[in-house]
C-alpha cells in the first residue's frame, strides 16, 4: 500500500519542482558573453520553470502559456551597452503550437512576420518598439522565443533572440548547461 502512495508523491514532488533547482536543460541556448559585441550576462537573472513552476517566469499570466502547450521555459537578463534585454525561451509541446503562440504575440503588438535565417533552416521573426520598449518573437521548431529590452531598441532584442536561434538549430554551438539555483 505505501508503495503507489510514495510514487504518487514523488510525482507530484516532479512535476512541482522548477527546473531552475536543478538543470535548466533550456540555458545552452541562450546568448553568453562574447556572443554580441557589449553583451553581459546579469548576474543571477536566470529563472526556469516547467508545469507549476512557470509562476516564478510569468509572474501570474501563465495560463496563456500553459494554454497554448508552453512545457518549460527558461527566463536570463542580459547588459547590451546601457539597454537592459530579457530573453525567454519556451518549449511547446509542438511545432505547431509553437507556431501559433508565436503568431498571437505577433498579431496582438502588430508586428510585421518576416523570415529569419538560421544557418539552412529558416525560423519566423517578428519586432516591434512602443512606449519606450521594445518586443522580438522568434518561433524554430518546438522553441518560442521572446524578447524585450527597456529603450525603444529592437535590434537589440532580434540580435540575442538571432543567437539563442542559431544554437537551437546547430548553427552556433550551444553553450555547456550549468546547474543553477535560485535563493
Amino acid at each position: 500500500m505505501r508503495r503507489p502512495h510514495r510514487a504518487a508523491w514523488l510525482l507530484l514532488l516532479a512535476i512541482a519542482l522548477p527546473a531552475s533547482a536543478g538543470t535548466d536543460p533550456l540555458l545552452r541556448f541562450h546568448p553568453q558573453e562574447g556572443d554580441l559585441p557589449e553583451l553581459a550576462v546579469v548576474e543571477g537573472s536566470h529563472q526556469a520553470g516547467a508545469g507549476e513552476g512557470l509562476t516564478q517566469i510569468y509572474d501570474g499570466g501563465y495560463g496563456r502559456y500553459t494554454k497554448a502547450g508552453v512545457t518549460r521555459a527558461s527566463q536570463r537578463y542580459y547588459k547590451v551597452a546601457d539597454r537592459t534585454v530579457e530573453v525567454v525561451i519556451h518549449e511547446v509541446k509542438s511545432e505547431r503550437a509553437a507556431r501559433r503562440l508565436f503568431e498571437s504575440f505577433c498579431k496582438d503588438s502588430a508586428a510585421a512576420v518576416e523570415p529569419l535565417k538560421l544557418g539552412r533552416r529558416t525560423a519566423k521573426q517578428c519586432a516591434t518598439a512602443a512606449d519606450g520598449t521594445a518586443f522580438a518573437y522568434v518561433t524554430v521548431g518546438r522553441y518560442f522565443l521572446a524578447s524585450s529590452v527597456d529603450k525603444a531598441d529592437p535590434g537589440a532584442a532580434r540580435g540575442l533572440l538571432t543567437v539563442a536561434g542559431e544554437r537551437i538549430v546547430g548553427k552556433r554551438k550551444a553553450a555547456a548547461a550549468k546547474t543553477t539555483t535560485q535563493p
